[in-house]
């Protein structure tokens, strides 16, 4: 109950919305814009009414107050004004005027100012034709499909229209991909839609009565692009405008000559964007392309005279024809700013301190989502009024257009702060529902009381009362709230309520008869597809299934150009097995979209169950070709064809036979269990995707092995069915295992038994690399195995790329009818030998399979380029942020270096890495601007950031993907996306710089030891930068700041104690660490970690007397501190002598590293250590009267690039001098080298163990 409650809350949440009209004269405007709502309509109300300005001020003022029904004498006052042309196109979407029409329909109220300022003349065609279409919206919801379809007629437009599509629009970013129908305008074998299949030109056979050209019937294929191109000839020279209105980012071409572009993914009115043009004398190709960043969408193309008629002598056509090749200069194109927005930018010209102009001219912009042009006007504003309400309202729509919901929420809590009883405040506090539920009956009605009272809306304070009554469970007040509101909807003709309430009757009340007599009640009195639905369902559970044939059908007949509501017929027709009936309806939607692979798939279902069967399995595949991924299709195609399943045909059906045959081999091995077999079986489909066959069979032996797989995850996601996961025992019993999605457990499992794990995947692409295939297999592991095979099936004729890692594997290769087979097998693989510390990764040391079908790494460049290259928007966030990293800078006057250094410190000083494994996050940085509001972002936003501003200073940087140096040299080898890292590269005065971004402490050029020989792909800017070639490339010898540990230790023997002061530099990546922990305010935290830090190394009693001499700046390249120490230690004797071993204060040489008596592996050794240099200098003071007597040998040690120094220097009788420096080598150890190895560091660690003599 409580579900339901919350469902329609958050319904009615979207129903109300929030106003943000506003607007006032001088004084009025001031109260206004300081929140002085009440103030502000008192001064309102005295305004003459005899001047148009005056009396749209008035009305934002009431609407602001609250009071949302205009005034009849407003409308009237609206269309007689001379100039209400554009503030009718501003004022639009007002509450006063047409509201949201769109999402809530017509009601009486704005049914009636419609049908007002339609009956005037108009000398703006953009407005008239926007009246037109809006009439006709309203005729159709009242059922007048006749006058729909006459006013629609009548708007000029090109109808006339070729169509292909849908192509690929990955993260938006296609705009400037090109694909062939810019080139190509016939085309005999299609083009290619990559993971959409192969698609060509095609003329919809729409009905004359459309206007927009609706890209809606494209929809099942989601976010794409879409080409629309049209032919016409022009009698003789001329100009003329072409205006454009569009769901998204659009190109035009006249001839092959691009004369428009526009970048913005926004949802415009018509005739948003405009070009005036030469068209020369002769035939002509225009071409439009329209990427979607949603599903569907639509453009409107016209074509004016100059004075903004229909252009005369041109007719257009759908059918090809030659034309001619002009050139730029002779289009001699001219970009023409909107008449609406020119308007009020004149009249603040004129008066620029003039609010109401301003706020026209944002209502303009917002109209057509200019929202970067909407805030240029606002921001000010807002600086000058902080806490405005009607301010943040704008502003919360021109930001929710951009989509950055980080600043909309702190535009919507800020204005709850502070303007607490506003209509909006009391609206985003009625969103936070869970709120709303945890305040008591009695808060949360006086809550809602005062919410109905912020408005005159009576449909409000009519929902308000049912909610009370739902909150009780009033049942029988519940039904009283909900008639009244039903009969308030269907008065009105309130769509949208209805949808929202009438399921309450049923899921509330258990009263679905009295839902079905509203929801036809309003059906007699509007057309909505949303009440029809919501209707049938009810009929459908009554079995009245001929009512929804009936409405179906009529819904065809009235909106014959929507593909949806065809599939709706033919669904619930093949729902009741009315197959013949269905088929003409499937013939004729195709003939709107011949690729819908959804009635493709329909078109199959029809031909299967009327018996023509070979006929549909070929409509199956072209459905599978546009729907690669429709797994559940192509086992249908399979079943009815008869095919021999590949996979089965190759893997091992007899697998119990086989377990007893080979179980009990008597095979060592050394972590309690063997390999029977690990097999995997590939088979690729030709459209793309495939599926995987996967046999894993475990002997255990000892119980070890028990422990090691009782509980075993198998790690799948996606789309996979495991067949068995059982265990067989040595008697033949099998008991399966108890499953959690891919996590098995295997209860009862003993030394003997034999663990059978049968499973599959599928697998489908999408985006640029949707076709392509890239795996790896690793044949050796820690476990013996008897059988390990990799088997590959690839349509006959596919080329890939293939690569053996770490040895070789015998390669076997036959054909068969439909396939060729590529198979990789061994038998008996010995073990791997047992680990060791400080070793390779495991890719680094076994026998791997690497499989991919990319090209090279060129293309993978290529694509991060064009996904990444539309998150890179410089808006006013992002300028801001970037004149505040330079503030007080004369940018053209620094170094490169000193330019990525002020960016890096900037965004060290204000960022926080927030961690998301960059897998799961997916590849598409954040646009800029968001990481700039949140300060918040992982790898690739960081590094999207910084790219951008330094490119912003005119400095050359790079993405650079990277699969960090813990991953092996040899986990990627072939072209693939697998990489879990993004820094930059940058160039600094002609030098290369690699840039690590996600660490606040890190000093600038220093990199962590997960970079070092890491494996990285540079991404290329721009298009521009595409010429080179991109290869991956192992980051070694790069430049980078040395990490060091400078140390000075002063220590001082009195007796038994021991007093320390060490005074530490850390230098690079090294110290990111300890900066971190001087961070800290709390300085008894900061004694706690030091005390950790060095009790490692000196023994005893130790106690931190203090820390001080902090020096911790980040823009520093060092941290340094001073730590003073007491030790009680009592001092060992030698005979007369005492002696004196000095601690280790820094380890840059242990034993851990040595502690294997031989090594079959390297060591690697950046495993083990990450720092570059080690300075340690002790002065050692004694007693008064004491004297040091015995002092070591100074010693010099070297390997390889290995060196080792520690000298002792008697300054005084009671002063001693040691020096120490460790200059370790990163680089890995051979296996043959470790003896001499092993012999340098006990070497290392005799001297460190040497005793000074004192008495």
């Amino acid at each position: 109950m409580k579900t339901v409650f919350l469902n329609y809350l958050s319904v009615l949440i979207c129903l109300i919305g929030v106003s943000s009209s506003v607007n006032s004269q001088s004084e009025i405007w001031e109260k206004l814009l300081n929140n002085e709502r009440s103030e502000a309509l008192e001064l309102s109300k005295k305004l003459p009414t005899n001047n148009i300005d005056q009396v749209i001020i008035n009305e934002i003022v009431r609407s602001e107050n609250g009071l949302f029904i205009g005034s009849e004498e407003f409308v009237q006052q609206l269309a007689k004004a001379e100039e209400r042309e554009p503030y009718l196109f501003a004022l639009w979407n007002e509450r006063f005027l047409f509201d949201a029409y769109l999402s809530r329909g017509f009601n009486r109220r704005t049914a009636s100012n419609l049908d007002v300022l339609f009956a005037k003349e108009y000398t703006n065609t953009t407005l008239r034709g926007g009246l037109d279409y809006l009439k006709a919206v309203k005729e159709r919801a009242h059922y007048n499909f006749f006058s729909y379809k006459s006013l629609v007629s009548k708007i000029p437009a090109i109808r006339e229209w070729q169509v292909c599509g849908v192509f690929e629009n990955l993260n938006n970013s296609a705009l400037n991909k090109e694909y062939g129908p810019e080139k190509f305008p016939q085309s005999t074998g299609g083009f290619n839609a990559n993971s959409n299949g192969i698609v060509d030109w095609y003329v919809p056979e729409w009905s004359g009565n459309h206007v927009y050209l609706f890209f809606e019937n494209h929809g099942e294929y989601g976010t794409g692009v879409h080409y629309a191109q049209t032919f016409f000839e022009s009698p003789q020279e001329k100009r003329v405008t072409i205006n454009v209105g569009a769901s998204g980012k659009f190109k035009l071409w006249l001839d092959d000559v691009e004369i428009y572009e526009n970048n913005e993914t926004a949802r415009t009115e018509m005739d948003a964007y405009s070009v005036e043009i030469t068209i020369p004398k002769g035939k002509h190709r225009l071409l439009l392309k329209l990427a979607n960043a949603g599903s569907g969408g639509y453009s409107l193309v016209r074509m004016k005279e100059l004075d903004g008629s229909p252009v005369k002598d041109i007719s257009f056509s759908s059918t090809y024809a030659e034309y001619m090749h002009p050139t730029l200069e002779q289009l001699s194109l001219k970009l023409m700013q909107h008449p609406m927005e020119a308007f009020f930018i004149e009249k603040l010209k004129a008066d620029p301190d003039n609010f109401l102009y301003s706020y026209c001219l944002v209502q303009t912009y917002l109209r057509n989502q200019r929202y970067k042009q909407a805030k240029k006007i606002l921001l000010p504003l807002e600086e000058k009024y902080p806490k405005s309400s009607l301010l943040r309202s704008l502003l919360i729509r021109a930001y929710s257009i951009e989509g950055d919901y980080a600043i909309i929420e702190q535009l919507e809590e800020n204005m709850q702060l502070d303007d607490e009883f506003y209509f909006g405040s009391l609206t985003y506090k009625f969103k936070d529902i869970s709120g709303l539920m945890r305040m008591s009956m009695e808060d949360m009605s006086s809550f809602l009381d005062r919410y109905a009272l912020a408005t005159d809306l009576s449909i409000l304070g009519a929902s308000i009362e049912m909610i009370k009554a739902f909150r009780v469970e009033d049942n029988a007040q519940m039904r009283r709230s909900l008639d009244e509101l039903m009969a308030i909807a269907i008065e009105d003709g309130e769509a949208g309520l209805i949808r929202t309430y009438s399921g309450l009757y049923k899921s509330a009340l258990n009263d679905e008869k009295r839902a079905m007599k509203h929801l036809e009640k309003l059906n007699k009195k509007r057309f909505d597809t949303g009440v029809q639905r919501l209707l049938m369902r009810h009929y459908n559970s009554l079995n009245r299934h001929d009512k929804i044939i009936a409405m179906l059908k009529k819904n065809v007949v009235n909106m014959e150009n929507d593909i949806d509501i065809y599939k709706e017929l033919i669904n619930y027709l093949h729902f009741r097995k009315k197959y013949v009936e269905a088929e003409p309806y499937i013939e004729k939607a195709l003939k709107l979209f011949p690729y819908s692979f959804v009635l493709m798939e329909y078109d199959g279902d029809n031909k299967l169950q009327t018996g023509r069967v070979d006929e549909a399995v070929e409509s199956y595949k072209k459905s599978l070709v546009h729907n690669s991924g429709n797994s559940s299709l192509r086992r249908i195609i399979r079943d009815i064809a008869d095919e021999k399943d590949a996979i089965e045909a190759i893997r091992n059906k007899d697998i119990y036979t086989y377990i007893s045959d080979n179980r009990g081999s008597g095979i060592e091995n050394n972590y309690g269990y063997n390999t029977l077999m690990d097999e995997a079986i590939i088979e690729l489909y030709t459209e793309a995707g495939g599926r995987g066959r996967y046999s894993l069979i475990y002997e255990i032996t000892t119980e070890a092995g028990v422990e090691g797989v009782k509980e075993y995850n198998l790690n799948l996601s996606g789309s996979y069915d495991i067949i068995k996961s059982e265990i067989v025992k040595p008697s033949g019993a099998v008991i399966p295992a108890d499953r959690y999605g891919s996590s098995l457990v295997f209860e009862g499992l003993e030394i003997g038994d034999v663990i059978n794990i049968d499973y599959e995947v599928s697998f489908n692409g999408s985006g640029r690399f949707y076709k392509d295939y890239v795996d790896s297999y690793m044949f050796d592991s820690y476990h013996p195995a008897m059988y390990s095979r990799y088997v590959l099936l690839v349509p006959k004729g596919m080329d890939f790329n293939y690569e053996v890692t770490v040895g070789e594997l015998p390669l076997k290769k036959t054909s068969t009818e439909r396939h060729d087979k590529y198979v990789w097998e061994l038998d008996n693989v010995e073990a791997l030998p047992q680990t060791e510390y400080y070793m390779p990764e495991t890719c680094d040391i076994a026998r791997t399979l690497h499989i991919s079908t990319i090209d090279s790494w060129n293309e993978i460049a290529t694509w991060y380029s064009d996904l990444v290259r539309s998150q890179l928007i410089i808006n006013s966030e992002v300028q801001s942020a970037f004149d505040s990293c330079f503030e007080g800078k004369n940018i053209e006057s620094m170094t490169d270096e000193e330019k990525a250094k002020t960016i890096y410190d900037f965004m060290m000083a204000r960022l926080t890495y927030s961690f998301v494994s960059f897998r799961q996050s997916g590849f598409v940085p954040q646009k800029p601007s968001r990481t700039l509001t949140t300060n918040l972002g992982d790898c690739k936003d960081f590094s999207s950031l910084f790219v951008l501003f330094s490119r912003m200073a005119d400095l050359e940087s790079n993405l650079v993907l990277v699969l960090t140096s813990n991953y092996g040299a040899n986990e990627i080898v072939l072209p693939s996306t697998d990489f879990n890292h993004c820094i930059v590269k940058v160039n600094m005065d002609g030098e290369d710089q690699y840039l690590e971004l996600t660490n606040k402490h890190l000093p600038f050029k220093a990199l962590p030891t997960s970079l070092l020989n890491a494996m990285a792909l540079e991404i290329p800017y721009s298009d521009e930068d595409l010429t080179q070639t991109y290869d991956l490339k192992t980051l070694s010898n790069i430049n980078r700041s040395v990490n060091k540990v400078s140390s000075h230790v002063e220590m001082k023997i009195n007796g038994g104690t021991r007093n320390y002061s060490i005074d530490t530099k850390v230098y690079g990546a090294t110290k990111s660490y300890q900066s971190e922990i001087l961070e800290n305010p709390n300085m008894k935290i900061i004694e706690e970690e030091m005390l950790d830090r060095f009790s490692s190394s000196i023994d005893g009693d130790l106690k931190i007397d203090s820390v001080y001499g902090i020096e911790n700046d980040r823009t520093e390249n060092f941290t340094r501190f001073i730590c003073d120490m007491t030790q009680k230690e009592k001092t060992n004797k030698i005979g007369s002598f005492k002696i004196l071993r000095i601690p280790s204060i820094t380890d840059a040489y242990t034993d851990n590293i040595v502690r294997d008596s031989e090594r079959k592996f390297a060591i690697n050794y950046k495993g083990y250590e990450s720092i570059d240099n080690y300075v340690i200098v002790y002065d050692i003071y004694l007693e008064e009267g004491e004297e040091f007597v015995e002092l070591p040998e100074s010693v010099k040690l070297n390997y390889l690039k290995h060196s080792y120094s520690r000298t002792y220097e008697k300054i005084s009788a009671t002063h001693l001098r040691v020096s120490v420096e460790a200059i370790p080598d990163l680089a890995d150890i051979a296996p043959e080298n470790y003896e001499d190895f092993k012999t340098y560091i006990h070497k290392v660690l005799e001297a460190k163990d040497e005793f000074v003599g004192f008495k």
